[in-house]
């Protein structure tokens, strides 16, 4: 229905007030509809790209990984002993400056910082809007490791020693997955809690109900 189908009696007909009313309405569509737009610039379901870094800087959370990247060096395979397995960042010898590992000097870094993409961005931003409403209840930890393994069953114990221990199916532990775990403090706990980390069991996480 058009807004000029709306005049009251005594303005119907009349040009006039029909042409202010389309004007009007030609005026206040594109404007409602940039404020109802509004309402999906922060829906983390549906922005990328930037949007969601403003997100990220709003519930205190970066897509920049430090350190998430491991450089790769000169390295022989395994150990003297033969016992262990190769290091997947150990490089051959260079070839004509091309390819190969870099030598490591001491001191020097050992891994590059990393950008996570949009899917890796909006579970980080679901992480920390956790985090941030947290309670430091078990709950609160279980739903926080299912929202990083993408829904996956997670289960926590408290082991009444200020440590507690989360079970995480092993075939959810990705590199993006593992970083987070150990070198980013999203999982809600209390002060002074440790979070012992648990994947030595792997079923079909389809058995379970995800979130």
């Amino acid at each position: 229905m058009a807004y000029s189908d709306l005049l009251v009696w005594q303005y119907k007909g009349k040009p006039r007030a029909k042409a202010t009313a389309e004007l009007f309405d030609t005026l206040v569509k594109p404007t409602w509809a940039g404020f109802m737009a509004l309402m999906d610039t922060y829906d983390i379901d549906h922005v990328t790209g930037i949007s969601l870094d403003v997100i990220g800087r709003i519930v205190g959370v970066s897509r920049i990984l430090q350190g998430a990247a491991p450089r790769t060096f000169f390295g022989f395979n395994g150990e003297p002993d033969q016992t262990s397995f190769p290091n997947p960042y150990a490089g051959p010898f260079t070839r004509g400056q091309r390819l190969g590992g870099k030598w490591y000097r001491y001191g020097g870094a050992i891994a590059d910082s990393a950008t996570a993409n949009d899917e890796e961005m909006r579970t980080l931003i679901r992480m920390k809007v956790v985090k941030n409403y947290q309670d430091a209840s078990l709950p609160n930890l279980i739903t926080g490791a299912m929202i990083l393994t993408g829904g996956a069953y997670a289960n926590a114990v408290d082991n009444l020693d200020m440590t507690v221990t989360l079970f995480i199916i092993r075939s959810r532990v990705t590199p993006f997955v593992e970083f987070v775990l150990n070198y980013m403090d999203l999982l809600p706990r209390a002060s002074g809690v440790e979070i012992l980390i648990n994947t030595d069991y792997d079923f079909d996480p389809q058995l379970f109900v995800t979130i």
